[in-house]
């Protein structure tokens, strides 16, 4: 029969949620949970200040989209992190926050660093809640990751007593939670545009006028029109690239142009007409010049059906492209850029024009991958001459001279379109049927 220490059980529970780094500054009350670190390789990454380790935590969750974890000392320790902590809560990231606290049997007799931490924590966290009970270590750590990581995201804070993690639990007596789900994708929001009126930076005057129309997570929208309609003017101003003069952008109820664009990126995936790439490797054009997870990269080029082409090249992914893809045709460039705008599994995408330049097994790579990511909940917006985009449509939305001519479901449109166009037939049949009746 083993015994286990409540500072190691806390340890292996992170761990076993694939927790590999928390962000620390040393303190007496959370020495056990460090001795656990050293036994599953968790690192302890070391700050100057609690304060810097609970924003570190935030930063984490929201750069790797995982749980961030922060671990603070009793009292001074806890009161330090609350700005952290704070704005977590803000922005909606999943932080946990473990803080050490008083032995249990030394509660309000005056124990070093003694505070009331709970009530503190109640308006600034999701969830907050005092272990008492050693054997319930585990399951606590797993609420919290799933409380922290689960609907909307947000920080939860565990007060963790010195003798609670210091007691030895018997393997039989421990309460051990069965595995949590693997950690859902983040789910594309409503998106929806507001009598947009705006017009290129720094000129006055309007090219998108009055455009408005929403969409749910999951619709495909075609953005169709002659040349000059606005479409472009338009890709910009959905993800946030141009202001505009009146009307907004909105997903999630928030403003697309104000939200910040580091924690906005990794979500949204954005493929301009003029398609750019840049000296560095494949792999690097992909992942969008940040750190290259080369599943991710792999799984793009999949999407777009580049990936046995590139382990064709002579260093695969680690080829490099040249200046401005020197090494590839105008198609697979625009496969590329296509890549790197799906790269991260984002959750909007706008693309400008994706197959202008693509070949019939391009265009089938893209109209795939439109629907793999779609039933996965992904929002498209894509502006499009070609009509092959359509049949992965669900809205379609018609531009001429910067206004909106129609906007709905996409066989109503089309549908209204026909009709339209038969009527115009028959007027100017019947116009030239009066021209060519005599005269009496």
């Amino acid at each position: 029969m083993g015994a286990n220490i409540g500072g190691h059980l806390v340890a292996e529970e992170l761990y076993r949620h694939g927790v590999r780094d928390i962000f620390t500054l040393c303190g007496g009350h959370i020495a056990p949970i460090y001795d656990g670190c050293l036994r599953y390789g968790i690192r302890l990454i070391d700050t100057r200040h609690e304060q810097a380790a609970a924003h570190a935590g935030d930063g984490y969750a929201r750069l790797t989209r995982g749980v961030g974890v922060a671990l603070v000392t009793a009292g001074p320790g806890v009161t330090d992190a609350v700005t952290g902590i704070a704005n977590a809560f803000q922005a909606q990231a999943p932080l946990v926050v473990l803080g050490g606290a008083a032995e249990v049997r030394s509660v309000h007799r005056g124990a070093l660093q003694e505070m009331e931490q709970i009530p503190l924590m109640r308006t600034i966290t999701k969830w907050c809640a005092t272990v008492n009970d050693p054997k319930r270590l585990r399951e606590y750590i797993q609420s919290a990751i799933r409380i922290a990581t689960g609907g909307v995201p947000g920080p939860v804070f565990l007060e963790l007593p010195f003798d609670v993690l210091m007691a030895q639990v018997d393997d039989n007596e421990l309460i051990v939670p069965p595995p949590l789900p693997p950690w859902p994708r983040m789910q594309a929001d409503p998106a929806q545009v507001e009598q947009l009126v705006a017009g290129a930076p720094g000129n006055p005057n309007a090219i998108i006028r009055g455009v408005a129309f929403s969409l749910q997570p999951g619709e495909v929208l075609a953005v169709v029109g002659p040349s000059a309609s606005g479409k472009t003017t338009l890709a910009r101003l959905l993800v946030g690239l141009w202001p505009a003069a009146a009307g907004k952008v909105r997903l999630d109820g928030a403003d697309v142009f104000s939200w910040d664009k580091s924690e906005l990126g990794p979500h949204v995936g954005y493929l301009p007409q003029g398609v750019e790439l840049f000296d560095g490797t494949v792999a690097e054009n992909i992942a969008r010049f940040g750190p290259v997870e080369k599943a991710k990269v792999e799984s793009a080029a999949r999407a777009v059906g580049l990936h046995e082409f590139i382990l064709a090249l002579p260093q695969g992914y680690d080829t490099e492209v040249g200046r401005d893809g020197a090494i590839l045709s105008g198609g697979q460039r625009q496969r590329m850029a296509l890549a790197r705008a799906l790269y991260g599994d984002p959750v909007y995408v706008v693309l400008d024009e994706p197959n202008s330049s693509l070949d019939e097994a391009g265009d089938a790579a893209l109209a795939a991958a439109l629907l793999e990511l779609k039933a996965r909940g992904t929002t498209f917006v894509v502006m499009t001459h070609r009509t092959s985009v359509l049949a992965v449509a669900d809205k379609m939305l018609v531009l001429r001279d910067g206004m909106q001519q129609a906007f709905g479901p996409r066989d109503d449109v089309l549908a209204a379109i026909r009709k339209a166009s038969e009527q115009a037939a028959q007027q100017a049949a019947q116009q030239v049927a009066g021209l060519a009746a005599p005269q009496a």
